[in-house]
């Protein structure tokens, strides 16, 4: 069973992109918040000419942290609902539109980078816990929202340690019960850390 204050957490998280302050600050002190995208049509719809997503529904998860210098787009987690499989698989910050100021941020901080991974955290903001509260936060969502197993490909070196915390080899274990991994005592604990 959910804890109350964590019961309220998700329900705080609307899906509609708008910002959730949260308890917990970063290492310099900066307010850190998360927001959440939920895409109830298919993605196919949303994409780019040539994007080819098939999709029932997919989510975004944002973390912000705002300080003197502004608003700065810290981490994401985008998941692809298939089947009634979350997966893991590809950034969709290049393929929908903002809808807020933080949006557009974090859309052109993430859909160009590098980096495009479904799942990142600025290395300037890393081993302070921010990748496992993105992963709490994706497991009790898709958990919530009646998702039977989650895919990951490919996570990067960051990425397999933050899912290893959650007893997870992705190498050995691609596909992995949503409950199985939602109830693991890590999930409501780092929660907790972070809207406590």
């Amino acid at each position: 069973m959910i804890p109350d204050n964590v019961s309220e957490f998700l329900r705080e998280l609307q899906g509609n992109g708008k910002p959730l302050e949260l308890k917990k600050h970063t290492e310099d002190g900066e307010i850190l918040y998360v927001s959440l995208r939920h895409f109830h049509s298919p993605l196919s719809e949303l994409g780019k000419a040539g994007t080819s997503l098939r999709s029932s529904a997919a989510y975004i998860i944002n973390l912000y942290a705002e300080g003197l210098d502004g608003t700065t787009p810290v981490g994401h987690n985008d998941w692809l609902i298939e089947n009634g499989t979350a997966t893991n698989r590809i950034n969709l910050h290049g393929i929908t539109t903002p809808t807020n100021y933080r949006e557009a941020l974090s859309k052109e901080r993430w859909e160009d980078s590098l980096a495009v991974l479904p799942f990142c955290v600025d290395h300037r903001y890393q081993h302070q816990g921010l990748g496992t509260f993105l992963a709490a936060t994706s497991l009790l969502l898709m958990e919530n929202a009646g998702q039977d197993a989650i895919s990951v490909s490919n996570p990067t070196k960051a990425g397999r340690a933050v899912w290893g915390k959650f007893g997870v080899d992705w190498k050995t274990t691609p596909l992995v019960s949503t409950h199985q991994l939602a109830t693991h005592s890590l999930v409501e604990k780092t929660i907790r850390e972070f809207i406590s």
